[in-house]
């Protein structure tokens, strides 16, 4: 059955339940009623309906928007808005990503970069070549590299007889997760088998006596190393903010002089991470008194003999990190990680198609369409009643839902608004104009619920140049209304139905 098919046989079965402010629609198939008949208060449909509408004129004017609440235990929808219609969930989709991960691969699961050497060491020398090898860990950092350092060196090497190379052919490699985003915002880095720092440098400026001090170090705790294949120089005439030029061997940053201020700094992306991992290995071994020759990358994978390796933390807790620093790219290489092990995967759309056909597959879910896997480009896109029929899982409320963050829904003095007995978990996601928030809603003493609370001006969106992306005018406003919106329903919810 194709999928076009499979959406409108979908929709007709259960538009007629969801068209209703209201709705009784259970969320069939995900969640097991108990047999015996539950006990539920009286209830006004349309006294409900009324309410959501006056709700509604606080949403941003002009927006989409997309909620649906529902019954945890038993799966009725308790209430719902354009149930069906799919928006940008932004990085909601992380908490799908996070389970398709944990599912796929285990929640014990580590990423391991390695070290090999391809002939022997004598007196100090290595008779061949030393090779870094990435597998795809989406956190590793300099200090990581600073220990793998340290344990390189108590082999006594001192020096080499052929290359030092990078290896992450085993990988699909990106420039960039949205092609249509800013080149130099740090939350768009490129995507590769060896990443470090999250694919970025940082950046810092002080401007003394008219003259500007520039540093890009990649920083760790143990270590802060420069590198020599990242470079950053100031214009007077460039149009914009940032300008990004790069060869084989070298990326320049140019930046403009009048954005600079007195003193300031900033992550900036790495577009070429194989070499920038392998500058940084460099550095850091020559502290160790490791002279190593200038990194290469290589494509065919040698035969040599493990030195020394670094492995990730588990899959659990990095998921849970994840989720609570909404890191893209963690959430784009979990993806990749979970697709390859399955799949071939040539591109990041190829690698967000097989994990919407898991989906589709697993929740017969039509109103799915993935582009990514963190969330950051708004062609991806999921229903409130889809991200609602996920979230109701009981897997998924197994391993993802202790891993999501609290929710701090307060008064303006700083106490809770529904007292100790009710916890709200759940995931927030923000583009520019674009603002989703899903979860659960728990009481001790009543009912727990999931929700989902998709809302999106994809006009105001689609009309914003490139330049005008990293910080549109209108935008923080535009979100400030839409979590506005989104706190109001929930304070709803929790007085209606806990």
């Amino acid at each position: 059955m194709s999928r076009a098919n499979k959406k409108n046989i979908s929709r007709r079965n259960i538009i007629a339940f969801l068209l209703t402010g209201v709705s009784s629609y259970a969320l069939s198939g995900i969640i097991h009623a108990d047999s015996k008949p539950i006990l539920r208060p009286k209830f006004d449909v349309n006294r409900s309906a009324y309410e959501i509408r006056k709700l509604l004129r606080f949403a941003p004017r002009n927006s989409d928007v997309s909620f649906v609440v529902a019954d945890t235990q038993t799966g009725e929808i308790l209430e719902s808005h354009n149930p069906l219609r799919s928006l940008p969930p932004a990085s909601v989709i992380k908490t799908i990503t996070g389970f398709y991960a944990l599912e796929t691969l285990g929640p014990d699961f580590t990423f391991e970069t390695k070290l090999i050497a391809t002939g022997p060491i004598i007196d100090g020398v290595l008779d061949g070549d030393l090779i870094l090898i990435g597998g795809g860990d989406p956190t590793l950092d300099t200090d990581d590299i600073y220990g793998l350092c340290k344990l390189l060196a108590e082999y006594k090497i001192k020096s080499l007889t052929g290359k030092f190379a990078v290896y992450s052919s085993d990988w699909p490699s990106f420039n960039s997760i949205d092609s249509d985003q800013p080149s130099h915002l740090g939350y768009n880095p490129s995507l590769s088998g060896l990443n470090l720092n999250f694919n970025r440098i940082f950046f810092e400026w002080k401007l003394k006596r008219d003259t500007y001090t520039l540093l890009l170090e990649a920083r760790g705790l143990k270590a802060k190393p420069t590198v020599n294949g990242v470079n950053v120089l100031i214009s007077d005439t460039i149009p914009t903010v940032f300008e990004y030029k790069s060869d084989s061997n070298k990326e320049t940053w140019i930046v403009a002089k009048s954005a600079l201020g007195k003193e300031g700094g900033r992550w900036l992306p790495v577009r070429n991470p194989e070499l920038y991992t392998g500058q940084v290995f460099q550095k850091l071994a020559l502290d160790r008194s490791i002279e190593l020759p200038d990194p290469k990358i290589i494509y065919k994978m040698p035969k040599g003999d493990v030195l020394v390796a670094h492995k990730s933390e588990i899959l659990s807790d990095m998921t849970k990190d994840m989720l609570k620093h909404s890191t893209n790219i963690t959430a784009e290489l979990l993806g990749i990680t979970a697709s390859k092990d399955s799949s071939l995967v040539t591109s990041l759309a190829s690698s967000s198609f097989r994990m919407g056909r898991w989906l589709e597959d697993k929740y017969a879910v039509s109103d799915i369409s993935l582009v990514d896997h963190s969330g950051l480009n708004d062609q991806s896109t999921i229903s409130s009643n889809s991200m609602v029929r996920v979230l109701s899982d009981s897997k998924m409320q197994t391993q993802v839902k202790p891993l999501l963050k609290e929710i701090p829904y307060r008064r303006k003095k700083g106490e809770p608004i529904f007292g100790g007995e009710t916890k709200i978990v759940g995931k927030t996601g923000t583009l520019h104009f674009v603002s989703g928030l899903a979860g659960y809603i728990d009481n001790s003493k009543g009912r727990n619920l999931t929700f989902a609370i998709f809302v999106s001006d994809m006009r105001k969106r689609r009309n914003l140049e490139k330049n005008q992306k990293e910080s549109p005018r209108g935008s923080t406003s535009w979100n400030n209304s839409a979590r506005y919106f989104q706190r109001l329903l929930i304070n709803r919810w929790c007085r209606t139905y806990t």
